[in-house]
């Protein structure tokens, strides 16, 4: 299990680099420069949700058969999350589907990725509900659990306001809009990020404490 001196450092090396590319961003006169699509914070992001799919996949491994399969699933999902991060397939499928049915694109209609990011959340909580037995006996890592689930929650809502600068253009002028979008996107992925670590802490904590319960009884974690 992680010591919270572990998690803050963790915590804290997240928020240096949030920090530095929002810097580097403004000054370049972009705040979201960097998370962009092949940015900075994008590509961190990419790269903690592979490190939660391969922790994910070394539970199903420690865990015992019949507990290994919720983690065996995650793996494959947070896999998927970050092929999505990295290669935008929810943005694509947007695309996709316009093209596909000859749609217009709306300010309505182009938050359909909006409501694809909003269907992998559910998923995720109609699998965690599922599984709850299993992921609710890890209980040093709930905390980390719960924090990232509530973060990822804020993250979907802001995603949905900032994915056009229209909805600011009703109060404020196109280049005030525009930069308020900017700045908010910036807040956006900066919770998708602590979102993320905070699942990482939590994954990292249910792999050492699955560990010892093993090598405590090796007989009932036999796969």
């Amino acid at each position: 299990m992680r010591t919270r001196s572990a998690a803050r450092r963790t915590l804290r090396n997240a928020s240096l680099l949030l920090a530095g590319a929002t810097a580097l961003g403004a000054l370049a006169g972009t705040p979201d420069l960097h998370f962009k699509e092949g940015g900075l914070v994008n590509l961190a992001s990419g790269a903690l949700l592979l490190w939660i799919a391969r922790l994910a996949s070394q539970i199903g491994r420690v865990r015992r058969a019949e507990a290994a399969a919720i983690w065996r699933v995650a793996a494959i999902g947070f896999a998927f999350l970050a092929a999505d991060e990295l290669f935008a397939i929810h943005e694509n499928l947007d695309k996709l589907v316009h093209w596909l049915f000859g749609i217009r694109e709306t300010p309505l209609t182009d938050r359909l990725d909006d409501a694809i990011v909003g269907l992998y959340g559910v998923a995720g909580a109609a699998l965690a509900f599922a599984h709850r037995a299993e992921l609710l006996r890890w209980r040093s890592a709930r905390p980390y659990a719960v924090w990232g689930a509530a973060l990822a929650c804020a993250m979907v809502v802001l995603d949905a306001a900032t994915n056009r600068s229209d909805l600011f253009e009703t109060f404020l002028a196109e280049p005030q809009a525009k930069a308020l979008e900017s700045w908010l996107s910036v807040a956006e992925d900066a919770l998708k990020l602590y979102a993320e670590t905070c699942w990482m802490l939590a994954a990292q904590d249910v792999l050492g404490a699955a560990r010892a319960a093993a090598a405590r009884d090796p007989a009932s974690h036999a796969a």
